[in-house]
């Protein structure tokens, strides 16, 4: 019998890329990371991602076989409400939480990184103090620091939701902000375009390989005035997002899509 072959998913390098100093990504380097690269072949969420992987781990990645096969998003949690969220419906959604008195919301969804680059978010905070300003991940002391320092009382954090409770969040939001500087794929935005929410991100890495021409994107990443006047636009009543090109990447990264681009890089193995 034929040996067994070993086929390789690839979200990222950013533990060799972002943290080459750090003990813990060394030894994961070390006795995990490295040796994949004697898998028989590659798949990667993105073309960013295959690219960056091509160059970081030479031949004898990039000579095997691969192929990119995206993430899906799962379509029946993050989807589009009956009916459009009226402002009165949002507010009385964020009265729930605590949040009070405020004219919108913006969205965040991320782990605390250098690279989320979560510091542009806050600085949009600064920049419209009426609109609240939600973000889904850790509170750390860094970012805690931060907030206090500039006195950010529009900023708002939680750990963390159960996926029901993201979901309406997207769906009360008026523009998710993604502004992370570096993505393997990047599915925040992605879900809450799903759910009928506009996104802003930033023109980086894979968030531009899926959201170039759905949204905008800010470049540079760090350019708060730029998000700030997406977030004007949107509580102007425009429509930011490119309908058909969403449905597009939609239907790209249904679980559906997603399953057939597995199977057919399969069969050729």
């Amino acid at each position: 019998k034929g040996r067994t072959k070993t086929v390789m998913f690839v979200h990222d390098t950013f533990a060799e890329t972002l943290y080459p100093n750090s003990l813990k990504f060394r030894l994961l380097n070390l006795f995990y990371i490295r040796p994949t690269v004697k898998a028989d072949s590659f798949v990667y969420n993105s073309a960013w991602t295959r690219g960056e992987a091509s160059h970081h781990f030479g031949p004898q990645m990039s000579q095997k076989p691969g192929t990119v096969i995206g993430c899906p998003i799962d379509r029946e949690m993050f989807n589009e409400p009956e009916s459009v969220p009226t402002f009165a419906e949002k507010k009385a959604f964020l009265r729930k939480f605590g949040i009070k008195n405020f004219d919108g919301m913006c969205l965040n969804v991320s782990l605390d990184e250098p690279r989320k680059n979560i510091e542009t978010f806050f600085e949009m905070a600064s920049l419209r103090p009426h609109i609240a300003f939600v973000r889904v991940g850790k509170f750390s002391d860094r970012l805690r620091a931060i907030v206090n320092e500039k006195k950010l009382y529009n900023v708002y954090h939680f750990s963390e939701f159960q996926a029901h409770e993201l979901r309406d969040f997207y769906r009360h939001s008026d523009l998710m902000v993604y502004p992370s500087l570096l993505e393997g794929f990047g599915l925040p935005p992605i879900e809450a375009i799903a759910c009928g929410t506009p996104a802003v991100g930033a023109a980086t890495s894979a968030i531009k390989e899926n959201l170039d021409g759905v949204c905008p994107l800010i470049d540079p990443p760090t350019d708060a005035e730029s998000y700030a006047k997406v977030l004007d636009r949107v509580l102007a009543g425009e429509n930011i997002v490119d309908n058909e090109k969403a449905a597009a990447l939609l239907d790209r990264c249904s679980m559906k899509s997603f399953s057939q681009r597995v199977t057919t890089f399969f069969s050729t193995l």
